[in-house]
């Protein structure tokens, strides 16, 4: 029988409909106004992730995330918590609804004492659940960012500089009690010419994992591309967006169906439509014959979806599951 989990792979909405969800968006209001101190408005992120991580509780999911509350966008989290960067102009990222500034390497770029586990072990300290931790790849940073400095200047030193900083954190979230840590390359399904020096950097960081398990996510695209050259890459599963057209044949990916676990995007984090059972269920199907083990998420992080929508569209990952005959043990290892 099919063993089938659910899991949340990244953000969601900080605020919601009523005045007390709108506490976040006050408390950084305040905070940037100087009007509350750091602990204070840490206490405000706190009480917002606590919040999420109950709800994804109550939906029943086997596996949640912070709803990474503290991150400004997926590159700025990285890079103005480590030296060298300064604030540069405004960039889309890739195909969503939001821009964010393009970090820019003005002198030598140095790294710091791993920060991602503290917001783990938080996150882990509140919940019965398993919680995944969510890292942006080095291919994508490198991407993001430009440097005025020469020995920055191509985005494969900056791959080697973010895969170094990346491998740590990977390190200390394991020694945290991660078991799976998820880093999302969106950049590489996107477009794949930079797979010899993506697999390099997988490779250092996968060597630091210890016995945590690595999931590379592609969010935003389809990886029928890719399809081919997923056995080589070093990480023990992946993450598809579903919702990506042109849509993958599972049949291209049974040589990963023993040793890598599948994770499949199957409702869309950039649309507030609900998708029906049916629909979902005969795009699962074609996948059940081939794979022992699926994760149902979402397509990507939430955070761009009314919060009542984002749980809506948890909640149907769990009747899915249902739907398809697969309780799943509790807290799937």
């Amino acid at each position: 029988m099919i063993n089938i989990s659910t899991a949340h792979i990244g953000s969601l909405p900080r605020i919601g409909e009523g005045t007390d969800l709108q506490r976040h968006k006050r408390g950084t209001t305040h905070y940037e106004r100087k009007e509350i101190s750091a602990h204070a408005y840490r206490d405000v992120e706190e009480s917002v992730i606590l919040e999420l991580i109950r709800e994804q509780e109550l939906i029943g999911l086997d596996e949640v995330t912070d709803g990474l509350v503290r991150w400004e966008d997926p590159i700025s989290h990285f890079c103005f918590k480590l030296k060298g960067f300064e604030r540069g102009g405004l960039r889309r990222y890739f195909d969503t609804n939001f821009y964010f500034r393009s970090p820019l390497i003005a002198s030598r770029p140095r790294g710091s004492t791993p920060f991602l586990v503290k917001e783990f072990s938080y996150a882990k300290s509140i919940t019965h659940k398993n919680v995944r931790p969510v890292l942006t790849g080095p291919l994508t940073l490198a991407h993001h960012t430009h440097s005025t400095l020469k020995g920055y200047s191509k985005a494969k030193d900056r791959m080697i500089f973010f895969s170094e900083i990346i491998a740590q954190e990977v390190k200390a979230l394991n020694d945290a009690g991660a078991l799976r840590i998820q880093i999302d390359e969106p950049a590489l399904a996107q477009n794949n010419s930079d797979l010899r020096m993506a697999l390099q950097c997988l490779e250092k960081i996968n060597a630091k994992r210890g016995q945590a398990k690595i999931i590379l996510a592609f969010p935003f695209f389809s990886i029928n591309s890719l399809a081919d050259k997923l056995k080589s890459i070093p990480v023990q599963g992946f993450n598809f967006d579903l919702t990506a057209l042109p849509l993958i044949s599972p049949k291209k990916l049974i040589p990963l169906a023993k040793d890598r676990e599948m994770g499949l995007g199957v409702v869309s984090a950039l649309n507030t439509k609900l998708e029906t059972l049916e629909d979902l269920r005969s795009l699962i199907e074609p996948w059940t014959p081939h794979f022992p083990f699926l994760c149902l998420t979402p397509s990507s992080g939430l955070e761009f979806l009314p919060r009542s929508c984002a749980f809506e569209k948890l909640k149907r990952l769990n009747d899915l599951k249902f739907a398809l005959g697969s309780p799943s043990p509790e807290g799937v290892a």
